[in-house]
């Protein structure tokens, strides 16, 4: 079961522009394309943990906007270093003009004692971003 969530207006976002999502403790970054489809991606830069919906985009790529890396949003992929870790896509669609983002089912645990285990659903993060968190245990539901 997919659990889409509406993440903005199709008209808060320009062609070749991106808007920041927030959802679950957890920041996205929706992108508009130059053809006017939506795409979303992890919300921060693999690198330095930026938030990449402030970078400039064009065509299909978002550039970093501390260290000037650049990812493809479509794909997640890195373009060009420093970021060498992909990021992390998301379904996205549009339905009576509102950008819809499918967000995933995960729990992430954070370990407090030998006996105190909570669960926190902030979706999958990565290894640099739990340790920002303070977690110490990441798990991903499977569907």
């Amino acid at each position: 079961m997919t659990n889409w969530i509406r993440a903005c207006g199709l008209d808060d976002i320009e062609q070749e522009g991106a808007r920041r999502f927030d959802h679950g403790g957890r920041t996205y970054a929706v992108f508009r394309s130059p053809d006017d489809e939506v795409f979303c991606t992890d919300g921060l830069c693999t690198h330095e943990a930026v938030h990449i919906a402030d970078g400039l985009v064009i065509d299909y790529e978002v550039e970093c906007p501390k260290h000037a890396g650049a990812f493809d949003y479509r794909t997640g992929a890195a373009t060009r270093p420093p970021p060498c870790i992909n990021l992390r896509t998301y379904p996205a669609k549009v339905e009576g003009g509102s950008v819809l983002v499918a967000m995933p089912i995960a729990a992430v645990r954070r370990l407090r004692g030998p006996s105190d285990l909570s669960l926190t659903a902030l979706g999958q993060v990565t290894g640099r971003q739990a340790s920002a968190l303070g977690q110490t245990q990441i798990t991903t539901a499977s569907r």
